[in-house]
């Protein structure tokens, strides 16, 4: 059930991406301006429909403001990043470090850093530099609204015919715990500690880009920023950094014969580099390392079209992204790691929590009880995104000596999705509580799991 709510929720993303390219293309051609703004329009149609979860809290109306200011700012970057390079690095740097950082003042924050980031990595998607007056900043916070609005507009249909669920319109009844290193102040707070991580791993790419890769330096520091970004702990970003480089290669090999097909400047390419982003982001939600490898090869048509082809640019582009993913690797790993476990741990008890939610719900307020519903789809979603890292670990721990793990919470929170699916399908009050009874004791045997788990056992 979740994998297909998945791979819908990736399909809304990708009609949103080609609803988004045909107004940007139009911009292109009325304003006489090139093919980066549709390049820009596109990729921020795509990230945002991954990124940004749908909500109905405050501050949803100030969205696309807040987007289009910030790509002004990054258009002024970008322009930095041309001519005064050094000066232009550390500020990109700053900003994406800030993007992370600002996640300990809560979720709103948190879509704030969201928004921060887009801009800035739609610029490393841009095939070479732009030329001096190519496209002002404000023409990339026309591209931002454009996406933004696609986005919404898309959604909105979608929800509207059933195709996807609305999102809840309750707000967790409690604050969502969080790692409890950083509850208990022993520590720095993790959302520091992984801007740290984040704004290293960037200036390392960036210094690293410049001297091995001075033409393509954006290589590695989109690779370090995708590996780092969603960061869920060192075990995830390692994970994250093999599907990525095992994808590239794929994607590389690919990529050769797709490369020599179209010459530079031909329009087909552009048809074709629409089709497998929109593939790739439909396989994002089987496996990671497909929209690795697909990516890779969009990129290669793009390349293309700028009439920057030949099997050394693609194998100069692999070596930049196995750097580039090593960098994220030892600055998650060295530098005040976060354990993927203690990650796993803090959204299983966000997971109880909203569970607690639920069942008071269904006991005393049944009309609310599909939002319920909807947040613990989300709270599980957010459970299963770390999951894998720390299973993995789990495997290793216990062919040495069986402990409690944070990886045993994912049975129980499994075995509830069912469970809340069934509540409320039925006018029968006695099968409610039956399944009721069902789901209680799944809960009760999540709690029981969490507070065996409390010394970190995580990876």
């Amino acid at each position: 059930m979740l994998r297909n709510q998945q791979i819908r929720s990736a399909v809304v993303t990708s009609a949103a991406m080609l609803v988004a390219f045909l107004p940007a293309w139009l911009l292109e051609t009325l304003a006489g301006l090139t093919l980066d703004v549709v390049v820009l329009t596109v990729v921020l149609a795509l990230s945002l429909g991954r990124a940004l979860r749908p909500g109905r809290g405050p501050g949803q109306g100030a969205v696309p403001l807040v987007l289009a200011v910030v790509a002004v700012c990054a258009g002024g970057v970008d322009r930095l990043l041309q001519d005064h390079p050094n000066t232009g690095d550390a500020v990109f740097t700053l900003a994406l470090g800030l993007s992370v950082w600002v996640r300990r003042f809560g979720p709103q924050a948190t879509r704030l850093g969201t928004l921060i980031a887009l801009p800035f990595i739609g610029l490393l998607v841009a095939p070479m530099p732009l030329p001096p007056g190519a496209a002002q900043p404000l023409w990339g916070a026309v591209a931002a609204v454009i996406a933004y609005a696609s986005v919404v507009l898309v959604r909105a249909v979608a929800d509207r015919t059933g195709f996807t669920t609305p999102a809840p319109s309750v707000e967790p009844a409690r604050p969502l715990p969080q790692p409890r290193e950083a509850a208990r102040g022993r520590r720095m707070a993790v959302s520091t500690r992984m801007a740290l991580q984040m704004t290293a791993a960037v200036g390392a790419s960036f210094v690293l880009g410049r001297w091995a890769y001075p033409d393509h330096w954006q290589w590695l520091v989109l690779t370090a920023f995708i590996v780092c970004s969603g960061n869920r702990g060192r075990g995830d970003v390692f994970h994250k950094a093999g599907l990525r480089v095992v994808g590239a290669g794929l994607g590389t090999l690919a990529a050769t014969p797709l490369a020599g097909l179209f010459g530079p400047g031909d329009q087909r390419s552009i048809v074709v580099i629409l089709a497998v982003l929109a593939v790739a982001n439909g396989l994002r939600a089987v496996n990671y390392a497909y929209w690795a490898g697909s990516v890779t090869a969009a990129l290669s048509l793009l390349y293309g079209y700028f009439g920057q082809t030949g099997q050394a640019l693609l194998v100069q582009r692999l070596a930049a992204i196995v750097l580039g993913a090593a960098l994220a690797v030892a600055a998650s790993w060295l530098l005040l790691p976060v354990r993927s476990g203690q990650v796993l741990r803090a959204r299983a008890a966000a997971l109880l929590a909203v569970l607690g939610d639920l069942a008071e719900a269904a006991r005393r307020r049944p009309e609310l009880l599909r939002d319920h519903q909807a947040r613990f789809r989300d709270a599980l979603h957010r459970v299963e995104e770390v999951a894998r890292p720390p299973q993995l670990h789990q495997l290793l721990m216990r062919r040495r000596r069986p402990v409690a793990h944070p990886a045993d919470t994912l049975e129980p929170a499994r075995r509830c999705a069912p469970l809340v699916a069934r509540l409320g399908d039925t006018a029968d009050g006695a099968a409610d509580a039956e399944v009721l009874a069902e789901l209680n004791s799944a809960r009760a045997e999540l709690g029981r799991i969490l507070r065996a788990t409390r010394p970190a056992a995580g990876s």
